[in-house]
């Protein structure tokens, strides 16, 4: 009986001699797949890299050179202080809408018309 297990053995392994071993595919396409994502991914993060090197090699040298930040905060300063000020001025009126709505708040609350 163990015998005759060899001899199909046998005959079999003469098969896979002549063919070669059996090849798994599903595995042969998940791996190409991998070779292929992972090549990908590097190529994209080379890419970044010399995108990022780019900017600190050459822009943030311009913008050390070139600050323009003191001249931007003092724009900034300007115009809040506008804003401010109008603000200010538009809630001193007495025909406000601001006044408007607080006299309708304040009459609904202490039910008065």
């Amino acid at each position: 009986m163990g015998n005759d297990k060899n001899t199909k053995l046998g005959a079999f392994k003469d098969i896979e001699n002549l063919y070669g071993p059996p090849i798994n595919k599903g595995h042969d396409n998940l791996a190409r797949q991998s070779e292929f994502s992972l090549y990908n991914f590097l190529e994209r993060e080379e890419s970044r890299l010399r995108k990022i090197e780019l900017f600190c090699g050459h822009k943030v040298k311009t913008l050390e050179d070139f600050d323009q930040t003191p001249t931007i905060l003092e724009n900034q300063k300007r115009m809040l202080e506008a804003f401010e000020n109008s603000l200010i001025d538009n809630m001193l009126n007495q025909n406000a809408n601001i006044h408007q709505h607080l006299k309708h708040i304040f009459n609904k609350t202490m039910k008065l018309k």
